[in-house]
């Protein structure tokens, strides 16, 4: 687990561009540094003998909310449309309100026999819908989104030698 409380102080952007106000980031946090981070997993040995093992792994991670630029939500409240920090166009509401808080689960379960194994997997078991970056790009008219990986699943097979 972590807790990180971190902050603009004493910055100002663009204090010295004539045809823009200027605008205060102080008190805003750092861009995609969430206050609170999460994980733990488990592994559990379900049946052991002789040469033969079946363990299932599952694990979770939980990322709190968090911004894509130093504005944080515009200074709206609720933050529930788009933000306007430049000249060119406003962010979109996703860039603006920033990412929610998400869990991410993922899962393994492995049948091993001597020197081979094989394994299925889940990865974002719950295939939740969550952003990894973003960007304001306000000089191209438009937001980067990245969308975080959705559900991907597996087999693995191993041989050790």
């Amino acid at each position: 687990m972590s807790l990180l409380r971190s902050k603009y102080k004493g910055n100002v952007i663009d204090p010295t561009d004539p045809s823009s106000p200027t605008r205060n980031v102080n008190g805003n946090p750092f861009p995609n540094a969430p206050r609170t981070t999460f994980s733990a997993g488990f592994d559990w040995d379900i049946f052991e003998q002789n040469d033969n093992k079946l363990t299932l792994r599952g694990d979770a991670a939980y990322t709190g909310k968090y911004y894509f630029d130093p504005f944080g939500d515009y200074g709206q409240n609720p933050c529930d449309r788009a933000g306007a920090p430049g000249n060119v166009r406003p962010a979109g509401p996703a860039i603006t309100c920033g990412n929610p808080g998400y869990w991410l689960v993922n899962s393994r379960l492995t049948f091993e026999h001597g020197n081979y194994a094989a394994s299925l997997w889940v990865k974002n078991l719950t295939n939740k819908f969550y952003y990894s970056y973003g960007l304001n790009i306000d000089i191209f008219g438009l937001d980067y989104l990245n969308r975080g990986t959705p559900r991907t699943y597996g087999v693995e097979l191993t041989a050790k030698f």
